[in-house]
């Protein structure tokens, strides 16, 4: 499992470089599962993001929301289109699910509400998820491979508000320009 994440994160990691970020590199932290990174466990819990660098506003939210889904769908082998199936789905895509609704409460902050409306559900079926998600993690293993997406996850965000800023600054400087 440990291989499998992490040939997702160097995926993930190479898209971003691949759209233009390099010029970041020094910036850019490397996203790769380390041995040491795995080996954690749950000492790393409650590690949340502060307050300044949680998403703010729709089209933030749905920057973090698009890369858990992301992340997600590959760590998990189920589509994009499955994770957001209105419908009830095989036991492996529901899991994949839940486990992606509790990445954006806990990693992004985000309310059961707020959550809830990102994958068009209710915020109980959110609270049931994260509950759900949070026993789970008694599994040592799984305990891991979740610290492992949530630093993947807060790194990846990290290089997408780099990106926000970089095409802000372009398009003040057309503004500027013209």
């Amino acid at each position: 499992m440990a291989a499998v994440l992490q040939q997702v994160l160097y995926t993930a990691n190479q898209t971003y470089l691949k759209i233009g970020l390099y010029q970041f590199e020094n910036l850019i932290p490397t996203v790769v599962v380390s041995p040491m990174l795995v080996g954690m466990g749950s000492a790393r819990r409650g590690c949340a993001m502060r307050a300044k660098d949680l998403p703010r506003g729709r089209s933030e939210l749905a920057a973090a929301v698009d890369l858990v889904i992301g992340l997600t769908s590959q760590t998990f082998g189920v589509s994009r289109c499955e994770l957001l199936a209105k419908s009830r789905s095989q036991t492996e895509i529901a899991f994949a699910r839940q486990v992606a609704m509790y990445l954006v409460h806990v990693v992004f902050g985000q309310s059961f509400r707020d959550t809830g409306e990102a994958f068009g559900r209710e915020r109980t079926t959110v609270a049931y998820a994260c509950s759900l998600v949070e026993d789970k993690r008694d599994d040592l293993a799984f305990d891991r491979q979740l610290d492992a997406i949530e630093d993947s996850l807060k790194r990846l965000w990290a290089i997408e508000r780099l990106r926000r800023v970089r095409l802000c600054h372009r398009s003040a400087e057309g503004l500027v320009a013209a």
